[in-house]
Formats: C-alpha cells, sequence, structure tokens
C-alpha cells in the first residue's frame, strides 16, 4: 500500500489516503423529517420522540409528524476547506480533492444492526450503548402497508427511532405516512442500520 494509513490501537482504520473521509456538515433540529437531499445524514431523537429517519416519499402521500430530534448532515464535499484552520492534516488525491480535513468532525460506526422484523408495531431492537452519544444512519428500512377501505388510503408503517439522553437505542414500527390508494405490496421486514459515536460533535 502506497501513502498515509493511520490505525487505532486495536488496528481498526481511521485514516487512509485510498479513501475519502464524511465530514460532519451541520448539526439541526427537527421537528419533523423533511430532509430529501442531503447526502449522507443521522438522526438522534429527542429523548421522549420516536423519530423517523426517513422523509415521506413522493407518492402523492400524507406525511404524518415522524418524530422530533437532532439531524446530522455528512458530505464528502470539504466546501469551505480555505476558511478553516491551517493546523492539522489535509489529505488530497492525484486530482487535488480533500480526501481528509483533520478540522472537520468523520463518521465513527460503532455499531451495524441487520435484522428481519414483524409487522406490529412493537420493540423489535433495543440496546444500551452506555457513555457514548449516538445516531442512527438508515440503510435499508423496512415498510408494511395497512389499507383502510373506509378512508380510501393506504397507512404505510415504517420503521422508527427512539435515543434516550442515556443512550439506549430503542426501535419500532409506526404509521409515518399515507397514500391515497389501495397500494399493498409485499412487506419489507429487513432492517439495517449503522449507529455512529456523536460525543464531541
Amino acid at each position: 500500500m502506497q501513502g498515509l494509513y493511520i490505525s487505532n490501537d486495536s488496528g481498526d482504520l481511521q485514516i487512509s489516503s485510498e479513501y475519502q473521509d464524511m465530514a460532519l456538515k451541520y448539526i439541526k433540529h427537527s421537528s419533523n423529517n423533511s430532509i430529501r437531499d442531503a447526502e449522507l445524514f443521522a438522526i438522534r431523537s429527542d429523548d421522549n420522540s420516536y423519530m423517523s429517519p426517513r422523509p415521506p416519499p413522493n407518492m402523492g402521500g400524507s406525511g404524518y409528524n415522524t418524530g422530533s430530534g437532532l439531524v446530522y448532515e455528512f458530505t464528502i464535499n470539504f466546501l469551505d476547506v480555505a476558511t478553516k484552520e491551517k493546523l492539522g492534516l489535509e489529505l488530497f488525491n492525484t486530482d487535488g480533492q480533500t480526501y481528509y480535513n483533520s478540522n472537520y468532525n468523520s463518521i465513527s460506526v460503532i455499531d451495524s444492526v441487520s435484522i428481519d422484523t414483524d409487522t406490529s408495531n412493537t420493540i423489535f431492537f433495543q440496546k444500551d450503548y452506555g457513555d457514548k452519544k449516538i445516531a442512527v444512519i438508515l440503510q435499508k428500512d423496512i415498510a408494511y402497508f395497512h389499507y383502510q377501505p373506509y378512508a380510501q388510503r393506504t397507512n404505510v408503517f415504517t420503521s422508527v427511532f427512539n435515543i434516550t439522553s442515556t443512550n439506549t437505542l430503542t426501535v419500532r414500527m409506526n404509521e409515518t405516512f399515507a397514500i391515497g390508494a389501495n397500494y399493498t405490496p409485499p412487506p419489507a421486514k429487513r432492517l439495517e442500520f449503522l449507529v455512529i459515536d456523536v460525543t464531541n460533535y
């Protein structure tokens, strides 16, 4: 291997000149899930809220309140490199793109979860992450469709996440939007997400 390679005491890769880093772009509070154009984002719900990391799709449906919490957006474009402090470490690839800048916070993945779920809205995942402040990046969502003939609409249930102030993560299914038609494809039962450490953000 050529170039720079930095690992931690456990041998896990931290920085490499072969991989482009994802940098924290901003943190904002969201009272509903309105992000559609973010390159990559993580969510951390308010203490007593279940938050959906997925906005309602553009299918002519209506969105419901999908919880509140913090949204962390990441980018591979270091937009304001020139205005950042000149101290620290920067890596560039052969065409001059910034691969890493130590003045930005990077993503630190501490858990990867892949589970099959049922179609109830009961809890199907819960884990305590101790003293690490955490957020969740959704990779693959579940979907359950329930048609209500009297209302002539299909209610769509997807995954929602609660993270307490003591960093216990709880995941369940919740109705997050509705489609004004009888739309009942087979349910998607596989849920995949990453848990990241946002303690120092």
